[in-house]
């Protein structure tokens, strides 16, 4: 591709496709650390939900990947979810919060107990 992606929902689908493929195939996997759901809120918001280790609370991050793109200069989704699993993924910034938001909402079994990074 020559120049930056247009961020949407099919930038968002990408972003989430490629931070999963990181939990997957990434060498800098933390042990117990898992996968547990994510994707795209419209119109092109991305939430990532996942375990930092085993049997630790849901913790979860909503991206607003035009703001995070301006932040990081990312010109691609796959550029974009690679700064987020070394930026905020394997080094989560505290334990989180729960919000009162709907972004887990068919996820998990209990949206409530997501802890919610910024």
């Amino acid at each position: 591709m020559t120049g930056p992606e247009v961020i949407d929902d099919r930038f968002a689908a990408r972003f989430v496709d490629a931070v999963h493929d990181c939990f997957v195939n990434s060498a800098i996997l933390n042990e117990g650390m898992c996968w547990v759901g994510g994707r795209v809120r419209e119109p092109h918001d991305a939430v990532i939900l996942y375990r930092d280790r085993p049997d630790g609370p849901v913790l979860g991050r909503l991206y607003e990947l035009r703001s995070y793109s301006a932040l990081f200069g990312g010109e691609t989704a796959q550029w974009l979810a690679n700064e987020a699993w070394v930026s905020d993924i394997t080094d989560p910034s505290g334990a989180g919060e729960p919000k009162e938001v709907d972004w887990a909402v068919g996820l998990v079994d209990d949206p409530a107990a997501v802890r919610w990074l910024d």
